[in-house]
């Protein structure tokens, strides 16, 4: 489908509020009749609104007294029978609160550690100036994305699409040299909300050729 890539794009740039009014009305009239993008849609608007809420409720990591706020909601000693009881009779519930716990952790874990990278969404060469920083050579252009994690960029080139830096990179870039947007990405919740972005943007265009 034509029109797949276009508003794609156009739906997580609304989402992130980055979109004129004009865009906005176009992306509302196309769903109303595009189904595929409109699924796209009310899929990331709910992934968006989850993720706003976890946000506003923990932060970007937990306070320095959440450890001891946690201990006195737990079961008093004279009630552990009582507790391990409920548990017994919702050994579900006991699984995703275990399971949520040590996502969270190897989430935050990977954001900490994450080292520097460097990589082209689409096609494009790029050269290595030191262990951090990376360049698009003069003359080169990239056709489609450059992201950029807990590094440096020096665009001499050109890039077509966007620039991504993720986790405080820089970017040093001449004017028009970048036709796309430069996002920068330096939250955890931010970090995870374009991995999820990321992630639905390729599983769409997957089903997309799968069912054409």
């Amino acid at each position: 489908m034509g029109c797949s890539k276009t508003y794609i794009s156009l739906i997580q740039k609304m989402l992130d509020g980055d979109t004129s009014e004009e865009e906005k009305q176009d992306i509302h009239n196309h769903i109303s009749y595009c189904e595929p993008c409109r699924r796209y849609y009310d899929e990331m608007s709910l992934v968006d609104r989850q993720l706003h809420s976890l946000s506003h409720q923990t932060g970007d990591k937990p306070s320095q007294n959440f450890t001891d706020q946690v201990m006195q909601q737990l079961p008093k000693e004279d009630h552990n029978k009582r507790f391990r009881q409920w548990l017994k009779r919702h050994p579900m519930v006991s699984a995703a609160a275990v399971f949520l716990v040590l996502m969270m952790g190897y989430i935050f874990s990977m954001w900490v550690d994450r080292p520097f990278n460097a990589y082209v969404q689409g096609e494009g060469q790029l050269q290595y100036a030191s262990a951090n920083t990376v360049i698009v050579p003069e003359g080169e252009t990239i056709k489609g994305d450059l992201v950029v994690e807990n590094g440096h960029v020096d665009v001499k080139g050109q890039v077509s699409g966007d620039v991504i830096l993720i986790k405080n990179s820089t970017l040093k870039a001449s004017a028009g040299s970048v036709a796309g947007d430069i996002e920068e990405v330096n939250q955890i919740m931010e970090w995870v909300w374009y991995n999820l972005k990321d992630a639905f943007k390729h599983l769409f265009f997957i089903s997309i050729e799968t069912n054409s």
